[in-house]
């Protein structure tokens, strides 16, 4: 008879943890992609190492619960080898979504910033230039980047999951921050418009009057 219950030694227990806690880092990251992405896609390589991931976790259970079709010699390797490499499918996936997001908010951030006017930004987001692009950008150069150049070093995963969680939040505070301020700039540089073309149009009504009194003093003059 199969256990009642699943049981866990400690160090299943940990990596379970670990796989846990980057699952959700992963989770959230690729819900956000998904948000953000202008086509509302998802990065199809998460999906991948997270499948794999749920099959190496199944295996373990599985075995626990008697139901494989060939008994394991050794259940607790056979355990810790499925978890591990549960565990680089769901830290690859996290990477990846990473990846996928600082893209993408590159991107926005672009196209965004080159739909607007520089006076737009100077006047109602000054802070964009001193703050938010300077500042972006380096999150993106230092922390993305060496994040990436450990992305097959598990060796410190705890160290590496808490710049995950401080780096994801820096990315998203200052995309947000930008996106807040979009409907105020586009809508400063409607009014500009709006202003530079009753000035034309007082220009061009100007012009004409000035001609018309330049003609009539002629006229009375002659």
């Amino acid at each position: 008879m199969p256990p009642e219950r699943l049981e866990f030694t400690k160090e299943e227990t940990q990596q379970l943890t670990m796989i846990a806690a980057y699952y959700r880092i992963a989770k959230e990251l690729i819900l956000y992609g998904e948000q953000i992405d202008p086509k509302s896609r998802t990065l199809a390589q998460t999906l991948s190492e997270r499948t794999n991931a749920l099959d190496h976790i199944m295996r373990v259970i599985s075995e626990k619960r008697g139901i494989r079709d060939e008994a394991v010699k050794d259940p607790i390797t056979y355990s810790r080898i499925n978890l591990d490499k549960a565990f680089g499918h769901i830290y690859r996936a996290a990477y990846d979504a990473l990846d996928w997001v600082a893209l993408t908010i590159q991107e926005r951030m672009a196209e965004d910033v080159d739909s607007v006017s520089l006076e737009a930004l100077g006047a109602l987001m000054p802070e964009y230039f001193r703050e938010i692009k300077p500042n972006l950008e380096q999150i993106i150069r230092n922390d993305v980047t060496g994040l990436r150049n450990r992305k097959d070093v598990a060796d410190d995963s705890e160290v590496n999951l808490r710049q995950f969680i401080e780096t994801t939040a820096s990315l998203k505070k200052y995309f947000d921050q930008l996106e807040r301020g979009m409907p105020a700039l586009h809508e400063y540089d409607q009014r500009k418009k709006r202003r530079d073309r009753r000035g034309l149009v007082l220009q061009v009504i100007i012009g004409i009057i000035l001609v018309v009194i330049g003609w009539l003093l002629g006229h009375f003059i002659t």
